[in-house]
């Protein structure tokens, strides 16, 4: 019963992507589109389940089930002619020894990460007080479940957003328990994405060796599949970063209009997961603009814009909702500009980036990043001025951005804070940076 609202979140996204890529020319393998249709889904159901609280000030459990129901029913009769052709299309299906191979992989790869989440049933150190606490307020809470936002549970991070949390409701309502399953399936389900967004975004756009040179060695350091377990709101961030920069990939080589839509939905869910998804969010909205400035027919962006814009507004409503009404101010915050009793110094900053490096060249990474950030550089000494420089730019940005935080946020000790959140930032952006390079690797030799 707990795999059911998966398969109904899964369904739901593949008919909305087939119906939004239905005359689309784009070259998007079927296993891509299984990958990107969950990410899709999970974000509806996720959604969905909100929108039962602003309604009716609790979960009301036949009101989300009825809006899934009404959804697929909705998708169905605008798939159709798809759904006719079905049975053509598994006729067509053949089973080769790498179609095989990588079940096998996958099948492995759940075995072991299930057998990882045994050791984290109630997650990592502040899963549990951050994600899965709020989880059973929204859950268990009734009407009283804004007291989630009390702030004498600032440990808990009132004022982050819930998709996460809003997830696992989302499992709870069909076993009627709020058990450990629900959140530990989910952080296998996302480990699962991520890995599969890699391994056939690598594929779709470069080669199959290329995607399991780039897999492995995302699997290489112990530290991804525990983060991956762990059920963290940062492997989902990661998750659908990757997927963003794909779409926008897939819109540039097939100039499909109707992948901004889904771009522009996938980078409005990133803030309602944390806050560092809105200043992602922000960025990629900015670095597309300036991309599709260079690379679209001035008389097509209108369009371009449209559609991203679309998908964008759509994609962020909840965090609109969620930001104005309900979401209390951040209280672990002092302006270090500006305070003079926490002033932002020079040694903070001197120790943000000595942190930095030190943990870069941790040995719980076993030198993954020294190789990652000289194949960025590579990638970028190699890439035509203008072109594919989307991702490095952004990641330069976003650490910037980042470690300004860390420097003139001075509320927290700041040796303290590094050490509990800088590897899980890394994390989230570990996926990106590893397809980047493989496929600049690839790019580079096939122009050569």
């Amino acid at each position: 019963m707990f795999l059911l609202p998966s398969l109904i979140s899964w369904l739901t996204g593949f008919l909305l992507l087939e119906f939004l890529l239905r005359k689309s020319p784009a070259r998007i393998i079927f296993s891509l589109r299984l990958v990107l249709a969950f990410g899709l889904g999970l974000g509806i159901s996720s959604y969905l389940t909100f929108l039962s609280f602003p309604l009716f000030d609790k979960l009301n459990g036949p009101f989300v089930i009825g809006t899934h129901g009404l959804t697929l029913i909705a998708l169905i009769g605008l798939n159709f002619s798809l759904i006719k052709n079905i049975p053509q299309r598994l006729r067509a299906f053949k089973i080769t020894a790498q179609n095989i191979l990588e079940l096998v992989f996958w099948g492995a790869l759940i075995f072991l990460l299930g057998q990882y989440a045994k050791f984290y049933p109630d997650g990592g150190w502040d899963a549990w007080s951050v994600w899965n606490l709020k989880a059973r307020f929204l859950y268990l809470g009734g009407h009283d479940w804004v007291r989630i936002f009390d702030p004498t549970l600032w440990r808990s991070s009132p004022h982050y957003p819930l998709f996460l949390p809003l997830l696992n409701v989302w499992g709870w309502i069909f076993t009627k328990d709020p058990t450990t399953l629900a959140p530990l399936w989910h952080s296998i389900l996302i480990t699962l994405l991520t890995l599969g967004a890699l391994f056939y975004g690598l594929k779709n756009f470069v080669s199959s060796r290329a995607a399991w040179l780039g897999t492995l060695l995302l699997l290489s350091p112990p530290i991804f599949p525990i983060f991956g377990i762990s059920q963290y709101s940062d492997i989902i961030l990661g998750y659908y970063l990757l997927m963003i920069f794909i779409v926008l990939l897939l819109t540039k080589e097939a100039n499909e209009k109707n992948l901004l839509l889904l771009g522009g939905l996938f980078t409005g869910f990133l803030t309602f997961i944390k806050p560092e998804g809105a200043i992602i969010s922000l960025m990629l909205i900015f670095l597309s603009a300036s991309h599709w400035m260079n690379q679209v027919d001035p008389k097509s962006l209108k369009t371009y814009w449209l559609r991203l814009g679309t998908g964008y507004l759509l994609g962020i409503l909840p965090t609109v909702i969620f930001t104005r009404w309900y979401a209390p101010a951040n209280i672990t915050f002092i302006n270090g500009l500006t305070s003079t009793t926490s002033p932002a110094d020079g040694e903070r900053l001197k120790i943000i980036f000595q942190f930095l490096a030190n943990e870069l060249l941790s040995g719980h990474w076993h030198g993954l990043w020294v190789v990652l950030l000289l194949g960025v550089f590579l990638g970028y000494k190699q890439a035509n001025p203008g072109k594919n420089l989307i991702i490095p730019i952004f990641l330069l940005g976003y650490m910037l951005v980042i470690c300004s935080y860390y420097w003139f946020n001075t509320y927290f000790e700041i040796r303290w804070w590094l050490n509990q959140t800088l590897s899980r930032l890394l994390i989230s952006l570990l996926p990106t940076v590893i397809w980047w390079v493989f496929y600049r690797m690839e790019t580079s030799v096939r122009s050569s």
